[in-house]
């Protein structure tokens, strides 16, 4: 992702070439919250996952007292 952030005439741009509605004067705001997004990305792009396993594999070998998704379900109804 590049380092360049957006400028609000520029979100205004690319929201109306989308043709994303766009209230006038949250160009600022959408820009301040692409900018944070392009933050969180780049940290995630830089985390080292090569020892992580996938998540089927984890669903796998958990032991017995994981709680599967089918069970939470039943236990958060009221």
């Amino acid at each position: 992702m590049s380092s360049v952030e957006l400028t609000p005439p520029e979100v205004a741009r690319w929201a109306r070439r989308a043709g994303v509605p766009l209230a006038s004067g949250r160009e600022a705001d959408v820009a301040a919250t692409a900018a944070h997004i392009a933050d969180v990305i780049g940290v995630l792009r830089e985390l080292d996952l090569d020892s992580t396993s996938p998540v089927a594999e984890s669903l796998a070998t958990a032991s017995p007292a994981v709680v599967s998704p089918a069970e939470e379900l039943a236990d958060a109804r009221v």
